[in-house]
């Protein structure tokens, strides 16, 4: 007989004992509902759900916007409410109906119970680690552009390049900003290069002239005026992400850009860093964390694995051309199916 897996999961509701006793070649599954405790806010046959549980989760659902004034109103409460005591209702239909020897329900449930473990083992081993001294120093002298960095912009642009033809690639360029302005919102990368593939035919068959476009990494003020001219504090000042600025000119084109992104700069020393250098190390850890903590529930419940039945684990599963034969559609096949 093999061992009883059983699962322990919080939920609104009274106990439930799920399941069958353990056969031989098979696993039971038995599925334990502690009851809701508290204030009683809704009854649903015998299963009292909880003000204080129910509270819990209605605000939870807010996420940032927690207890915002047009999110707590008394429509929302009653329309949580009543879909919470309707989902009850039907929870224990499910119950009644036996869904939980459901395989496929079992499997779900499974899912959603390793998740949050993995999730909980992992924060609580990020909070609890601390790194070491050497830990600390080693990560701040290998990742300097973490913690010591010019600013820096981030643009998407088109390059409208002379050749011979300047007065040409000024009109386009004009005509490029005016439509990216115009057309482009909220920093769409996107729709802004669209404004490119409208043009670039045009451009290449009246004037020959290439249009580039493209995005640019975080650029420090050197690398940034070297592409685009002494610009760096203009397109930096400009207030909003998705502004698009005025045509700049270089030596060899016209360039117009909408800022995308700016960055700060960092001058950290090793102590102002260490917080963030603890925190990040904790994150780094999280995958020989997951590596240990698979190894040691590999040897907690001696796993095992029978190699001499890993064959059959795809025997009658057929390919997807196969199953679209008129063949795979007869009772016989059917049959063996199911």
């Amino acid at each position: 007989m093999k061992k009883l897996l059983s699962y322990s999961i919080l939920f609104a509701t009274t106990i439930f004992l799920v399941g069958s006793a353990c056969t031989k070649g098979s696993s039971g599954l038995t599925v334990v509902f502690k009851p809701s405790q508290g204030v009683p806010l809704a009854q649903v046959g015998k299963t009292s759900l909880s003000l204080e549980e129910m509270s819990e989760d209605f605000l939870a659902r807010q996420g940032t916007f927690r207890g915002a004034p047009h999110l707590n109103t008394e429509k929302k409460r009653t329309e949580y409410v009543e879909n919470e005591v309707i989902q009850e209702a039907m929870f224990q239909e499910a119950v009644k109906l036996d869904y939980f020897n459901n395989p496929e329900v079992r499997r779900n449930v499974k899912k959603i119970v390793v998740q949050k473990l993995m999730r909980d083992k992992l924060e609580q081993v990020q909070q609890q680690y601390v790194p070491t001294e050497q830990e600390i120093k080693d990560h701040y002298e290998k990742n300097p552009n973490l913690y010591n960095r010019e600013e820096g912009l981030k643009v998407a642009y088109f390059a409208i390049p002379f050749g011979s033809n300047k007065a040409e690639a000024k009109k386009l360029a004009d005509a490029m900003q005016k439509d990216a302005k115009d057309t482009v919102k909220n920093a769409n990368t996107k729709e802004f290069a669209r404004i490119s593939i409208k043009h670039a035919q045009a451009a290449m068959s009246k004037a020959k002239i290439a249009i580039e476009t493209n995005e640019t990494p975080f650029l420090e003020r050197s690398n940034f005026e070297s592409k685009f001219g002494p610009n760096f504090d203009m397109v930096k000042s400009m207030e909003n992400m998705g502004q698009v600025g005025p045509v700049l000119t270089t030596d060899a084109a016209y360039y117009v850009v909408m800022k995308t992104g700016f960055r700060k700069a960092l001058n950290e020393s090793l102590e102002e860093a260490k917080p963030k250098i603890q925190k990040r190390i904790a994150f780094e850890q999280r995958g020989k964390i997951y590596e240990n903590f698979v190894a040691e529930l590999r040897k907690k419940y001696d796993v095992k694995i029978f190699q001499d039945k890993m064959a059959e684990l795809g025997k009658n599963a057929g390919s997807p051309a196969a199953a679209n034969t008129p063949a795979a559609n007869t009772p016989a096949n059917q049959a063996t199916d199911q």
